[in-house]
């Protein structure tokens, strides 16, 4: 099993073709559900991930790091150098994130996956939260996309998305109530938001905008259920 300093040594040296002494490689702790790290030795940077299972998981790190591997094929997710049990090592995006009111890059990026034709693991509402979906019309839940789930304006950096940990196939309408909740856009950001994200997507034969509304007190339970399951993990 490597150590996080054996990893990002490996690495180094297969992007360099150098020898790169641990004791130059320094770090910076990020914030995150996992222990988080920028990596880097002279120019060259890591993303880093300590990997502890938190109850907030919905797929393995494998199913993961197989879905992001396909991403990176499609430009819109960073690479994966490096995954075991333990550690996870990825591409290191240098630009700024979108500002908190980016709202057109956001529906850019959000109309951009919604295109991307992988339809692998389920990741939807109806899937994980029956009971709080049955009721919503079937041509809502019918509608999949690949989707994100978790899409905060700070996972866009330089065109690029990050954090693919809850993506999959899943409700177009509830990928967006997922955006607009935890980016906590007030209801003109959403309508501009829906705006953007529509003049990118072919027409809808169903009302998109009431179809978000109904998912968003859904999206604020699962929340609220996600926050009491990670503050106590024996629930």
């Amino acid at each position: 099993m490597a150590t996080v300093a054996q990893a990002c040594l490996d690495i180094l040296r297969q992007i360099t073709h150098q020898q790169p002494d641990a004791k130059h490689i320094s770090s910076v702790q990020l914030d995150g559900t996992h222990q988080n790290y920028c990596y880097h030795w002279g120019d060259e940077k890591f993303l880093v991930k300590i990997l502890r299972p938190h109850a907030g998981e919905l797929f393995s790190w494998d199913s993961h790091w197989r879905l992001q591997s396909l991403l990176a094929v499609h430009g819109i997710a960073p690479n994966v150098y490096y995954f075991d049990q333990n550690i996870w090592v990825e591409q290191w995006i240098y630009n700024a994130c979108c500002s908190a009111d980016d709202i057109l890059e956001t529906a850019h990026a959000m109309a951009r996956m919604h295109h991307i034709p992988l339809l692998g693991r389920d990741a939807s509402c109806a899937k994980w939260y029956p009971k709080l979906s049955e009721k919503l019309p079937e041509y809502w839940q019918n509608d999949r996309v690949f989707g994100h789930n978790d899409l905060q304006t700070t996972h866009i950096i330089e065109q690029k998305v990050v954090d693919w940990e809850y993506a999959g196939t899943t409700e177009r309408a509830y990928d967006i109530a997922n955006c607009v909740v935890i980016n906590g856009w007030s209801s003109a950001q959403q309508n501009a938001f829906l705006s953007h994200y529509c003049a990118r997507i072919s027409p809808l034969n169903y009302e998109l905008a009431s179809a978000v509304d109904a998912y968003i007190p859904i999206v604020r339970e699962i929340n609220s259920q996600w926050v009491s399951k990670f503050s106590n993990p024996t629930i």
